[in-house]
């Protein structure tokens, strides 16, 4: 998927076939969104996550970098509906520390009226690296 398409919330029509059947009333968009509709709520959720996300002591002082892909879904009262791992960074040090921090973050705002969905699903990267770490 490019990054423009990770971007767009999926057409109502056309929703991941892999998502639950919960999700079908739902929106589905990138936490990196540039879409001005949605770009203040989407960095409220970044800030909330990077306010209580660590890269691990013992990764970092095993050299153990990486990049995972996670989904977690929002409730419409901005309650933490699931959190789930799509692409492992390899280390579960890092994995578990990217969940952890969606749970300790939430619970979120409650999702904008102009929304107009019961549930949002939302992909984000998170990134270890030595010498900074990422959410987006």
């Amino acid at each position: 998927m490019t990054k423009e398409q990770s971007q767009r919330p999926a057409p109502a029509g056309n929703r991941n076939p892999h998502l639950p059947n919960k999700l079908k009333r739902g929106t589905e968009i990138s936490l990196n969104t540039l879409d001005y509709k949605f770009h203040s709520y989407y960095l409220a959720l970044k800030r909330k996550i990077e306010l209580v996300w660590e890269y691990p002591y013992k990764a970092r002082r095993t050299g153990a970098q990486g990049r995972l892909l996670l989904r977690f879904v929002i409730n419409l009262n901005g309650s933490l509906a699931e959190v789930k791992i799509l692409r492992s960074s390899g280390n579960a040090l890092l994995d578990s520390e990217a969940l952890r921090a969606i749970h300790n973050a939430s619970p979120f705002p409650p999702l904008p009226k102009r929304m107009n969905s019961e549930r949002l699903a939302v992909t984000a990267t998170f990134e270890y690296l030595l010498s900074y770490r990422s959410v987006h």
